[in-house]
């Protein structure tokens, strides 16, 4: 096998993986996605080797498999194998078209920004997620867009976040979390247009989904202020579950750092004290307290990129 020479003194291959080979080897009727579910199985369990034998054979089985190649380099990634890494989710990536599912093509090249990120490669950070999310956005993409984001950041800018929010909306899609990682990239690096303009698509994302999924039950309500927006979704849970998964006060936070930035400071400080006083306890609830108390463009544990 590929991976017991390569890796071997990464990972060490327990008795159990040679049964489970064997017992596939005496079942070539066992289809490659089999192997690749129960590879995905293994690694839930922590049995990385396991896992990865798992899914260099069903690799080898196939022409194209870019699930697989995903998985590989996920994987990797998670173990610190960064060049590995890599190589398998640009495979996964090369082949696109043969995936089961089209939009789990988005997850590879958020892992593969994200693995850059790591490494520190910004160059290939920020054209990755250029590349491979926000030039496929239709609502991103062309001059008229262009156009929009500049009327909806110069209405941030002179009226305020929650007049923009009157005015305008952005319904959600897949390239939400490129605004988001953008918006902290940009803000760390200095660039305050850039940030501030990832962190207002993304906040408008964030609003209009929620005020869509108010108005299926109350097709009479009328977004007015954040305030009073968090008021009507602090009553249900599906709410709080989905500012969590979409990070929603790490992007309130780097709104308010670039508004900061772009010397709009009472608008900037409104934000950060939204963030201090609503954020579940952690790193964003104690750097918004922090800005409070002494603001600046970046909190001191930030590196500059």
């Amino acid at each position: 096998m590929r991976l017991s020479m390569r890796f071997s003194k990464k990972f060490s291959i327990s008795f159990s993986v040679f049964l489970c080979l064997a017992s596939l080897s005496a079942q070539e009727e066992v289809p490659s996605w089999v192997m690749y579910e129960r590879a995905r199985d293994l690694a839930q369990e922590g049995l990385i080797a396991e896992a990865l034998v798992l899914l260099e054979e069903a690799i080898d089985r196939e022409v194209t498999f870019p699930e697989a190649e995903y998985e590989l380099g996920r994987l990797f990634f998670r173990e610190g194998e960064f060049t590995l890494a890599e190589r398998h989710l640009l495979k996964a990536l090369a082949q696109r078209q043969y995936l089961a599912v089209e939009a789990s093509f988005y997850p590879i090249a958020y892992t593969l920004a994200e693995l850059y990120l790591a490494e520190r490669k910004y160059h290939e950070f920020e054209e990755t997620l250029f590349t491979y999310i926000l030039s496929e956005d239709e609502s991103y993409i062309g001059e008229r867009n262009r156009k929009n984001r500049e009327v909806w950041t110069t209405t941030l800018k002179e009226k305020g976040l929650d007049r923009l929010l009157v005015l305008y909306r952005c319904p959600e899609n897949a390239s939400y979390r490129a605004h988001l990682l953008l918006s902290e990239f940009y803000g760390e690096n200095g660039r305050m247009d850039k940030a501030l303009e990832h962190a207002t698509i993304g906040v408008m994302m964030v609003v209009t989904t929620l005020v869509d999924t108010i108005r299926e039950e109350d097709y009479l309500y009328i977004f007015s202020s954040m305030e009073a927006l968090w008021r009507e979704i602090q009553r249900e849970d599906l709410f709080l579950s989905y500012l969590e998964d979409r990070e929603v006060y790490r992007l309130l936070y780097w709104l308010a750092n670039a508004l900061y930035g772009l010397a709009h400071r009472e608008e900037a400080v409104k934000w950060w004290s939204f963030v201090a006083a609503r954020a579940p306890e952690g790193r964003w609830k104690y750097l918004a307290f922090s800005q409070l108390k002494e603001p600046r463009v970046a909190p001191p544990e930030e590196g500059v990129r």
